[in-house]
């Protein structure tokens, strides 16, 4: 069965590239497009693996990712930052919440797809 990816990014560009970059690599991908409903979707898919971006309308990915981690139900779940926000606070910040990576924008496609490996195998 193959392993489950979510996205949770405000920009349909970004969220349309990446869908389709790993399912191409043979993954179940879905997607949000606001921490809330990133959330929820968290809680009601239990993905494998969740991509998330910083900035973000309403709930910010920071916000996310410290509720996800504070949760015993998904706390295990790999979350990594996928963001333009590449200040080293920014970095930090994530790394502090429990992160297990920080991608900053523009990513190469080729070392996403090695994270994505690193992860949740393949």
């Amino acid at each position: 069965m193959a392993k489950k990816v979510l996205i949770i990014d405000d920009n349909e560009v970004t969220c349309s590239l990446l869908i389709e970059r790993i399912k191409f690599a043979g993954y179940n991908v879905f997607s949000a497009n606001d921490g809330k409903k990133g959330l929820e979707l968290i809680h009601k898919e239990l993905p494998d693996l969740v991509f998330l971006d910083v900035r973000m309308p309403g709930m910010d990915g920071f916000e996310v990712c410290r509720l996800a981690k504070s949760d015993p139900l998904i706390k295990n779940i790999p979350i990594v930052f996928l963001t333009t926000a590449g200040q080293q606070k920014d970095i930090d910040r994530g790394k502090e919440l429990g992160s297990s990576g920080y991608i900053v924008k523009p990513y190469d496609g080729i070392e996403l797809l090695k994270e994505i490996k690193k992860l949740v195998g393949e």
